[in-house]
This record gives structure tokens, sequence and C-alpha cells, in this order.
């Protein structure tokens, strides 16, 4: 006898959710729900309304395991979360910088120079070449790299603040023209004259500084700091990510091993919580105050 298909219908429709809800059910609790649906009498097939109600029941348990925490995740430390497919890019910026213009000396023949000297463009492109990328046009800047280098100009002897030295010779572009190099240098300080210094160093530790040039860099900056410590000198360490900590309290600069230890033994990750380790820095620098010292808090981000 011929059985007309869609009779069966019903019949594999629960076959199929019923071995679907015996999978999803693994591991799940069997009390009773106060909200479930008499299940209908034996060998009686399954209705579509039947079949519905299951599936419904189902995804209600599911999504009560999945909000339910585990003891791992619950204790575990928040750390930054970035979407799928995240890709960290460059986001080094340049101000572009026109070249300075030839002027005529006799109309304008005064120049003048800067009195604070920066150098940090030389270490820049040398941090990029050594990455095997060309620096941007921005990232080169001539005075900068000229002023990395120490040079042996004479120092003031008649007590004036600075000495000048001055060197004249033909351009190369030009016989007709001469280029007149002026080198000025202060008077220098031994670093056994400076007054002590108290020295706090705030580091950011989020999850945004664990890369090469992020904490590593700070890292092997501090530990050059640590061989010019004098034994009159103190040096503290906070940290902050998700939290803010001292890692280090106020400790005299002879004891190097133990300033070194604590350095190495900072890592990244979490979120940021700026706010709370400037406020846990300032109470370091308060510690160890230094009257008429040097008393400064650096922030390395």
């Amino acid at each position: 006898m011929s059985v007309p298909l869609h009779c069966f219908r019903p019949a594999t429709q629960g076959f199929v959710v019923g071995l679907l809800l015996a999978i999803a059910g693994c591991g799940v609790s069997s009390k009773p729900d106060s909200a479930s649906v008499s299940p209908p009498a034996h060998g009686v097939l399954k209705t579509e309304e039947w079949v519905r109600s299951e599936a419904i029941m189902a995804d209600a348990t599911m999504a009560k395991r999945s909000v339910r925490p585990s003891p791992a995740a619950s204790n575990a430390p928040m750390s930054e979360a970035y979407p799928p497919g995240y890709r960290d890019e460059p986001r080094e910026q340049y101000q572009a910088l026109a070249d300075n213009p030839i002027h005529r000396v006799t109309e304008t023949p005064v120049s003048t120079f800067s009195a604070d000297v920066d150098t940090g463009a030389y270490a820049n492109v040398r941090r990029l070449l050594n990455q095997g990328r060309l620096p941007p046009e921005g990232a080169v800047r001539l005075e900068e790299m000229v002023n990395y280098f120490p040079y042996d100009y004479a120092l003031p002897t008649d007590g004036s603040l600075f000495g000048v030295t001055t060197e004249l010779a033909p351009s190369p572009w030009n016989p007709h023209t001469r280029l007149l190099r002026i080198g000025i240098k202060a008077s220098d300080r031994a670093v056994t004259e400076l007054a002590p210094a108290n020295l706090v160093f705030l580091v950011d530790v989020s999850g945004s500084m664990d890369r090469r040039e992020g904490l590593p860099l700070v890292k092997s900056t501090l530990k050059l700091l640590v061989d010019q410590l004098r034994e009159q000198d103190r040096v503290s360490l906070v940290v902050y990510a998700g939290d803010s900590r001292v890692v280090l309290e106020p400790t005299s600069g002879r004891e190097k091993a133990k300033i070194r230890t604590a350095i190495d033994q900072l890592t990244a990750g979490g979120s940021t919580a700026g706010a709370s380790g400037i406020e846990l820095a300032y109470q370091m620098a308060q510690q160890a105050f230094i009257p008429k010292g040097i008393n400064r808090i650096l922030l390395a981000v």
C-alpha cells in the first residue's frame, strides 16, 4: 500500500529536530522548566507545533548557558578587545615644514639660534631605517640630526654662559660665496655637582604598548639611565593599565640590581587608566621629595 509522502513530513521533522536537541542538550541540567510543554503521548507522531516548541525551549536553554560566566573567565583581567580583522596601521604624522629661504645679508643681517637643542630626529630616522623603511620627508630634520653628535667646541673661559666657535670655508657649489659655521656650546656641569634627584617614572603598560617601539624601548631606555644614578638619587616606578600600582618604592641609586629587576618584570596588557596612575606617581614623588633637589615625574607612553 502506498502512503502519501506528506504523511511522513511531521515525523521526519521531529526526528531531525530531536537529534539536534539531543546534541545541544549534552551537559544541560535535566531539571524540568516551569514553562515546559508536555510531550505527546507515547506512539503519537510529533506535530509541527510540538517541533517548534521544542526548538524554542532549546534556544532559551542555550542562551542561558552562553551568558553564564565560567570561574576562570570571571577572575581573568580585562584586556583590550579588538574587532575581527583589526590590523594596526602606522599613525605617525609629521608637520610639513617649508625650507628656509635665502636672505640677503644687507636686508636681514640678524640670525637667531635656539637655545633648546633637539636630537630626536636622528634616533627616529635610525629606527625607520633599521625596520627597512625609508623615513618620510617630515621625519628628516637636519638641525636635529646635526645636533645629535657631540662636537669639540670651545667652552667659555670668561664666565660667560656659552662659548662660540666659528669656521669659514668656500662654498662647494658656488666659488664666489662662503659658508660660515657657528658652533655654540654651553658650560658643562659635572654630574657630581648636580643636586640629588628624586625621579618617578610613570610607565604606560596597557595593551597599546605591546610592540617593539613601545614597552621594550621604554625598558631599555630606563636601564641606560640606571647606570647614571648616584647613591644620593632616588627612583620610583609606577605603572598603569586597567589599574595603577607601584612597582618600585623610592629606592637609592646604589641599588642598581633591584631597580633593573623591577624594570625587567614590566609587561604590557589591558586597558588604560592614566588618571589613577598620575595620582599615584605624585604620591611617590611627595613621599621621596628632596628639598632643593631635582624632583621630577617622567611619563613614558
